[in-house]
């Protein structure tokens, strides 16, 4: 084994770790990863860089863009009323169709935006419904994967091995390559939810409405519905009012009564003695955990809308808002955002990764997929709706702010496009990269976006990760060491087991690889070895590297495998062992379908 292939290894190594810490972004790791091969003189300065020029990157940034385009039309946003109303058909009905819906759009569109619009509107509609969001999320994750694996524009990972392939001189994927085995994943997987996503998933409650929260400083509007009465012995005749101080115990610095609002006056800083009366509305600002209890009398309650409050100046409210990918927030501290400035709102918590704080909040580090929970007045909520309509939107609420309303002749135009895109790539007409590329030329020239609009809606994050990642690939086939990997498998596994059990193992490894790094960054290591063993076996590579491509797609049992599992990881409040319950049967399932089916559909013989 050469110098080059040990140092190879070792950098591998160390991307692994890496990546599966998730101390570093993954354009971090890949920039990383570049400079140590240029540096340790195992690729050139020019070999190192030619995975930005590949034709999978380039394809891959294209779609950013003509997703990005049609989710802006409104198209998810506007069936909000009819998700809700689907959501009260039944569970199992709800899935199906969610499944369906959301899966045929990320077959043809990044799936990403897809799962960060649906978010809202499937909480939302939970909500309404009074089921919790987290029986929702993950199918809606797995959803968007099973029709990802359909097309070669369903996944950057598809692209990207195909890209490989190209490289290497081989014959790349049709666009429909994948269909038939994409077709039984995408039917299995729904019925798998079908049956066993109710038994397997949690319910559990939104950050807004867990009971434990200790947030000081929350700030709300409590009116008071019936007057609060207390009867003294003998005097059943002649009730008294009951104070503010013994209502909420204003000595024990848990509550502070701000203002009273009756009959169009205001009382400001009552003292502990003002007697409550009917309609009376208090602006009321301490603990929210003892704000809670002091609710469970059923003559308060809260002021939900902005129609109802009676401080204007003070009116506030509570938004759940989900950080996006590539949001101009992710890694930033919160003490470097200023909501209060930004967005006229004061965060009360955040929930990462599963977990909740609501104190110590400074020094945390933003990352795709936290929830914060939000406390703001009307300003601030029309700034929070403005923020999350911009092209490049840092954040989305969990709750409809407003449906998007379609804007038809932006959407026949831009879907007319992709159609184009696709057929013309289905037929060898024109390559998709060129057929997207074309696609945007005509977008931009009739001005639905703009060219900084474009720059906007990449996923900058993917594109140099997608960079490393073929240089990391690229250092594997220069250095000999995919070869080498090649030979031990042919030799140890084919030789005694056959081909199948080759196709079982690369699924495997890429599978498992794939829920602990990137999906992308798995493909490109295990991508240059199948080349190698379907070269050394003189076989067709196509079963091989589909093998690749469906497991890199497959990540179901942990939440930082594949982007959309982390965005609704903490949107659904789900614990990382919820992704492995309901994940790691269906990863085994799919794993023995790729097994069995891949020779059958794609043929070993050349």
């Amino acid at each position: 084994m050469s110098v080059e292939a040990y140092i190879t290894i070792a950098v591998i190594a160390v991307a692994f770790v890496l990546f599966a810490l998730d101390y570093f972004s993954v354009d971090h790791v890949a920039i990383g990863i570049i400079v140590s091969l240029v540096v340790t003189g195992v690729l050139s300065p020019a070999e190192s860089v030619e995975g930005f020029s590949n034709r999978a990157t380039i394809t891959v940034a294209a779609m950013f863009v003509l997703g990005d385009a049609l989710i802006k039309t409104g198209i998810i946003e506007s069936v909000g009323p009819f998700i809700s109303k689907l959501l009260s058909k039944g569970y199992r009905r709800s899935l199906l169709i969610m499944g369906t819906a959301v899966g045929g759009i990320s077959a043809f569109v990044n799936n990403t935006p897809v799962v960060a619009t649906s978010i809202p509107l499937i909480s939302d509609g939970a909500r309404n419904n009074n089921r919790a969001a987290s029986k929702y999320l993950i199918p809606l994750s797995f959803g968007a994967m099973f029709g990802g694996t359909c097309t070669l524009i369903g996944t950057s990972t598809n692209l990207l091995v195909d890209g490989i392939a190209r490289d290497n001189g081989l014959d790349g994927f049709s666009m429909f390559l994948f269909a038939p085995l994409g077709l039984v994943f995408f039917a299995v997987g729904l019925i798998y939810l079908f049956f066993f996503a109710d038994q397997l998933l949690p319910e559990k409650s939104q950050l807004e409405d867990t009971e434990d929260h200790d947030v000081n400083d929350y700030l709300t509007e409590i009116k008071v519905v019936e007057r609060l009465n207390e009867y003294k012995e003998g005097e059943e005749s002649q009730d008294q009012a009951l104070t503010l101080g013994q209502i909420f115990k204003l000595d024990d610095e848990n509550i502070e009564i701000k203002q009273v609002w009756r009959d169009d006056s205001i009382t400001k800083n009552p003292k502990s003695c003002f007697e409550l009366e009917s309609n009376d509305v208090l602006l009321v600002k301490g603990n929210l955990k003892h704000i809670k209890k002091i609710l469970k009398n059923d003559k308060l309650k809260l002021s939900q809308t902005f129609s109802d409050r009676k401080f204007p100046e003070e009116e506030t409210k509570i938004v759940e808002v989900v950080i996006l990918p590539n949001s101009r927030l992710e890694n930033e501290q919160i003490n470097e955002v200023n909501f209060l400035e930004s967005y006229e709102s004061r965060l009360l918590g955040i929930r990462q990764r599963g977990k909740d704080r609501f104190k110590d909040l400074s020094e945390v580090t933003l990352k795709a997929g936290d929830i914060l929970l939000l406390q703001t007045n009307r300003t601030g909520y029309q700034k929070i709706y403005k923020a999350e309509r911009k092209r490049q939107a840092p954040f989305l609420s969990l709750s409809e702010i407003g449906i998007e309303q379609v804007k038809k002749k932006q959407l026949s135009v831009v879907g007319a496009l992709i159609t184009a895109a696709v057929l013309l790539a289905s037929f060898d007409l024109v390559p998709i990269m060129t057929g997207a590329l074309g696609a945007i030329f005509i977008l931009v020239l009739s001005r639905i976006i703009s060219m900084g609009q474009a720059y906007q809606a990449i996923d900058w994050k993917v594109i140099i990760l997608l960079g490393g990642a073929l240089s990391l690939g690229k250092a594997m086939s220069k250095s000999g060491l995919s070869e080498q990997i090649a030979a031990l498998i042919s030799e140890n596994i084919a030789g005694n087991f056959g081909p199948m059990a080759v196709i079982a193992a690369i699924y495997i490894t890429t599978s498992v690889f794939t829920e602990i790094m990137s999906n992308n960054a798995a493909a490109a290591l295990l991508a240059p070895i199948a080349i190698s063993v379907a070269q050394s076996l003189e076989l067709d590579h196509v079963p091989f590297l589909l093998a690749v491509t469906f497991a890199g797609s497959a990540s179901f049992m942990t939440p930082v495998g594949y982007q959309t599992n982390t965005m609704v990881y903490s949107a659904g409040s789900y614990s990382f062992s919820d992704f492995t319950k309901i994940g790691l049967p269906l990863n085994i399932i799919f794993w023995i379908i790729a097994t069995l089916l891949i020779p059958v559909f794609y043929p070993f013989s050349v």
